[in-house]
């Protein structure tokens, strides 16, 4: 497996067949327990253990909801706010059993907390340290997601999944780590905190 630094722009115009990643069943996840988070499905790797599907709340840790972005005046909208937003892939429900939800990273830094009681985001350096586990690619690696940029516009659901680590950069990027299966190779991105990325858990 190779590690590269290359644009989000760029993996949009490379054809690409892939597989899909993710953190949590959506029927668990959604919404759990505040008290009892033990019916989160979860896996080890190296030692850690991590959702087994990509995050899927629509609320914070608190109970307060999460702003469901399903135009593109919307996630642009939350974007300026800097307002913690989340949307299904294409806006369709469907995908969001398979894939989670997509969120920006005003809502991986929102005080209130994103992750359920007990798990956390990963930095950039913890996550960096997940990809290289041996069981990485073979647990998640059909659970791809694709992205959502920053004007709304949806990408590469099956063919890419980069997700949001908790590491910020500046007041308008963050860190954000990717895979994508066609070539084997991992990315490593320093992405506007506007654009929707999926989110692995770890506890």
């Amino acid at each position: 497996m190779q590690t590269i630094l290359q644009s989000f722009g760029f993996i949009f115009i490379m054809p690409i067949v892939l597989l899909t990643f993710s953190c949590k069943d959506s029927t668990q996840i959604n919404n759990p327990d505040p008290v009892d988070n033990d019916t989160i499905s979860r896996i080890t790797l190296c030692n850690q253990s991590v959702m087994k599907m990509n995050l899927s709340v629509d609320r914070y840790r608190d109970g307060t909801p999460i702003r469901e972005a399903q135009t593109n005046s919307d996630w642009i909208d939350a974007d300026a706010k800097g307002e913690g937003a989340w949307c299904y892939y294409s806006n369709n429900s469907q995908f969001g059993v398979t894939y989670g939800k997509l969120y920006n990273w005003h809502a991986v830094n929102n005080p209130k907390g994103l992750a359920p009681t007990g798990w956390r985001i990963p930095t950039d350096e913890e996550l960096d340290g997940l990809m290289n586990c041996t069981d990485f690619i073979p647990k998640f690696g059909t659970l791809l997601g694709g992205g959502r940029y920053p004007d709304g516009m949806f990408l590469n659901r099956g063919q890419i999944g980069i997700w949001w680590t908790s590491t910020g950069v500046s007041t308008s990027q963050a860190k954000a780590k990717g895979y994508m299966a066609s070539f084997g190779i991992r990315m490593n991105y320093t992405e506007m905190k506007g654009r929707g990325f999926s989110i692995l858990c770890i506890k």
